[in-house]
């Protein structure tokens, strides 16, 4: 197979990182971002072959065996891919965990499996045996073959992270190199180091489709252009894709390809959804069109039903149409899948870039593109009006882990948080009476029409997005009216999940809403035509707005009355710990400290003069065995009671640090404007909480420190132990020297 310029390119920086980070022995990561259909699988086998070729490259100092690890079953595809690649060639010898030779991965030996084969309890894979064929042992006995461990992680966006149990096994393998590969890579640390395949020069090769099209069934021909839906908007759409994918099958014809185009068609998932009505009802019309899967035309790829999916990537498979959820969006690959369907889920309207990835794939890669530009195209089909591609797919963003030190003692501290509110996050009972008042305020009834309306829908019209990653603005422009019942009560369900923004869209709160808006109308809780009736009239073009204004005035009531009241008491967590492992976002940047319990120690890029000159201080103090740079609003990190203006709130330390002599202290950094407001109220607290615990026997000492000279900390620092009331940002008279 001759290799793309841009995948041989990948190779190469690839070989050239992996030879480093293999001498320097560090445990780094390499990271592969390539787009869908860019051949990421091919560039890794290849890479391999390169990394362990003694006549092309030096010969590597230690032997290398190889870990190849994917989700689901995706290492099965893999295997038989590389093997494939290999069948000409030559290179590293595949292997399952059957064919292993004396429990261990031989020299250039690639062993593949899933996650699920090393994470259950039960599999023989990961259980102690008396064989010694289990996972712990079989890395033993490769690395005291003297063999340094590569483990490829495929499709690495998988959960985000791996789950606990994947980690664990991540952490035992110890692997002197990891390769994440990805489109869409999610876990990015500031050590890792991108190999980033661009996809226009993908595209440049021919490998993906040059762009996709949204919603071709539905003209656009502007704002306030209307038509009636007697179909459910899923059935238009699907009888659209339907009559798309005999065209394209036509024009493959008259270009001389033999393509069967395939349609996937993205069922909601149960997390959106109660039951399988969008299934049941895509089968009976697709059998209406005679596609079944007793003819061999449908087929359905579920996590537990999975039906004429055999040779289903074969360009001539005889598949028209296969039903899906989630599992195909990840690492599927079916080049001649062309169209896509998309029905509407209760969300936001994004779907993701993986799921785009299914249908991107050029059918012929030897032929590249044709002249008929729609056969270089895939087309995308969805009945939502707010649609738009999953922006947090890409790019990655930097996740910083940072562990705690070996040899912590525990300190059992007694912390305190403020507990979750529910009531901040749902809709109580009181929101059907607090609706019913904001209608009578906002003169409601006087401004609706009951008679004679219609609800309506609206849909995207057609819209070209050449690069397969960007969707811009999609104005929701096919305007028309809906009689079909089912789906009219559809789009009120859907109508009031929208509007129940800022609060969670649980059933409960959604059934609050919908009662709040019955009552108002005067029409029975029970699914009768009357109900239908009542969905006609808030969804019409004329009501829907004011229904809107009177639900935010309800639910701007409801934030003042019910959410802003006055707050539970805090809860206390005790014995309170400093967490074992703390993961930063990217507004952190990491600090070489000697001192910090926190390993690699990361500060905020907004951090604050005071506690950047106190970590300093507490660095140079020989008293100082180690030092934890708190955080706040989380009950993860510690925090002390105190009461300002009548209420009780947590105070959030900045520094916990300890003493060689055992002693634990708590300070917090003020300086200037942070000396102003609640700052004695805290005081206050910090002191009583310290004098509280050592009567019980704690050794803690602090309070609030400043530096002694605003402009010179290197004058030191003083510390305040007197009442709040006399605390004075302008005179620090009455504080003492910080002696450490």
């Amino acid at each position: 197979m001759q290799l793309k310029p841009y995948q041989t390119a990948a190779v190469e920086d690839l070989t050239h990182f992996a030879k480093r980070f293999l001498r320097e022995d560090d445990g780094k990561t390499l990271v592969l971002q390539a787009p869908t259909g860019s051949g990421k699988t091919i560039i890794i086998a290849e890479f391999l072959r390169q990394l362990t070729a003694a006549d092309k490259y030096p010969a590597l100092q230690t032997p290398v065996a190889f870990i190849w690890v994917a989700p689901n079953k995706l290492h099965a595809q893999s295997i038989d891919k590389v093997r494939g690649y290999y069948a000409a060639d030559g290179g590293p010898q595949c292997v399952s965990f059957a064919e292993l030779t004396d429990n261990q991965i031989g020299a250039n030996q690639v062993l593949f499996f899933n996650w699920a084969s090393v994470t259950r309890k039960d599999n023989r894979n990961i259980r102690e045996n008396e064989f010694g064929r289990y996972l712990d042992n079989i890395i033993h006995q490769t690395k005291v073959a003297g063999r340094a461990v590569v483990l490829i992680r495929d499709e690495s966006h998988w959960g985000n992270r791996p789950d606990a149990k994947a980690a664990a096994v991540v952490d035992a393998i110890a692997a002197n190199l990891k390769i994440h590969v990805s489109a869409t890579p999610k876990e990015w640390h500031a050590d890792h180091q991108p190999v980033k395949i661009d996809k226009a020069k993908v595209q440049a090769a021919q490998m993906i489709k040059a762009g996709w099209i949204l919603n071709d069934c539905y003209a656009a021909k502007g704002r306030g252009m209307r038509a009636t839906l007697d179909d459910r908007p899923n059935d238009f759409i699907l009888k659209a894709a339907l009559k798309k994918r005999a065209e394209l099958k036509n024009k493959f014809a008259a270009a001389g390809a033999r393509v069967n185009p395939l349609v996937l068609v993205q069922l909601p998932s149960k997390k959106q959804v109660k039951t399988d009505d969008a299934r049941l009802a895509a089968e009976e019309l697709l059998a209406r069109q005679n596609i079944t899967y007793a003819n061999g035309k449908l087929a359905v790829h579920l996590s537990a039903d999975k039906q004429n999916t055999e040779g289903i990537d074969d360009n001539l498979n005889s598949a028209e149409v296969m039903l899906f959820k989630e599992a195909i969006a990840l690492g599927w690959d079916c080049p001649r899948a062309h169209i896509l369907v998309l029905f509407r889920e209760w969300h936001d309207g994004t779907f993701s870039l993986q799921t785009l990835g299914r249908i991107m794939r050029v059918p012929e890669p030897a032929t590249g593109y044709y002249r008929n530009a729609e056969l270089n195209s895939a087309f995308v089909y969805t009945n939502q009006h707010n649609f738009m591609l999953d922006k947090k797919d890409q790019p990655p963003l930097p996740m910083y882990k940072s562990l705690r030190a070996d040899g912590y003692e525990k300190i059992a501290l007694r912390s305190v948080h403020r507990p979750e509110r529910r009531e901040k996050t749902r809709l109580t009972p009181a929101f059907v009476d607090l609706f019913i008042v904001a209608a009578e305020e906002y003169k409601l009834e006087n401004k609706i029409i009951r008679e004679n309306q219609l609800a309506e829908f609206v849909a995207i019209p057609r819209t070209e997005v050449g690069d397969a990653e960007q969707l811009g603005e999609t104005a929701a422009e096919y305007v028309g009216d809906v009689k079909n019942p089912e789906y009219v009560q559809e789009q009120f369900d859907y109508f009031v999940h929208t509007q129940i923004h800022p609060f969670y869209p649980e059933g409960r709160s959604l059934d609050r809403m919908q009662q709040a808006i019955y009552k108002f109308l005067n029409f029975p809780l029970q699914p009768d035509v009357d109900l239908i009736q009542a969905a006609h009239i808030v969804l019409s073009r004329a009501n829907k707005p004011h229904f809107i204004n009177a639900l935010t005035a309800a639910k701007d009531k409801y934030k003042t009355e019910i959410v802003d009241a006055p707050a539970k008491p805090l809860a206390v967590t005790e014995p309170w710990e400093i967490a074992e492992e703390i993961i930063y976002n990217e507004n952190h940047q990491s600090r070489k400290v000697n001192k910090s319990i926190m390993r690699p120690f990361y500060f905020a890029t907004n951090e604050s003069a005071p506690e950047k000159e106190f970590i300093k201080f507490l660095e140079n103090s020989a008293k100082i065995k180690w030092w934890y740079k708190n955080g706040a609003r989380e009950s993860m990190y510690f925090a002390v009671p105190y009461v300002t203006t009548g209420e009780e709130h947590p105070f959030y330390v900045d520094f916990i640090a300890q003493f060689a002599d055992g002693r634990i202290g708590l300070f917090d950094t003020k300086q200037g404007v942070t000396l102003v407001g609640d700052a004695g109220d805290k005081s206050d607290g910090l002191l009583a909480y310290i004098q509280t615990e050592n009567a019980k026997g704690k050794k803690l000492t602090g309070g609030l420190v400043t530096p002694a000279n605003a402009n010179n900390y290197a004058q030191g620092w003083k510390i305040y132990d007197r009442a709040g009331a006399e605390l004075n940002s302008k005179d620090l008279s009455n504080w003492k020297l910080l002696e450490l």
